[in-house]
């Protein structure tokens, strides 16, 4: 996700990351002929660590843009990774720092948008998500 082509996160049209495992695997097995790929085990792990578990801490990362700090907190709205080899892909059009945070997994939304939602099948990444804290 290129994140000056994104619009902010909407938690409106998403589905928090403490739910949302039955669909990342669902995806997986309908993008790879019923299996899960070696490269998606991690991503589905994590997912699947905190299914259920609200208040479990994730760690996510964001890229920032060029002259923020790395302690910067993140914000409603903020695109964030649960990889982060994502990050850092991400920071390479950004050239900012990576901002790295624990946030609980009902803050974390994966995002429904028309650009990557079709039919019923999630599309984009499944270890990017929206930050919402409220």
């Amino acid at each position: 996700m290129e994140y000056e082509r994104h619009s902010p996160a909407d938690s409106t049209t998403g589905t928090p990351l403490h739910k949302f495992y039955p669909l990342a695997e669902q995806k997986v097995r309908n993008s790879n002929n019923g299996k899960i790929p070696a490269d998606m085990r991690s991503a589905l792990t994590k997912i699947k660590k905190v299914h259920e578990q609200p208040d479990r801490l994730v760690t996510v990362y964001r890229a920032a843009e060029q002259g923020s700090d790395t302690k910067t907190k993140l914000k409603k709205g903020d695109w964030v990774t649960t990889d982060q080899y994502q990050a850092l892909h991400y920071r390479f059009n950004r050239q900012g720092p990576i901002i790295t945070q624990r946030v609980p997994a009902r803050h974390l939304y994966h995002v429904h948008t028309p650009e990557n939602i079709t039919d019923e099948y999630i599309h984009g990444p499944i270890q990017d998500f929206g930050y919402d804290p409220s």
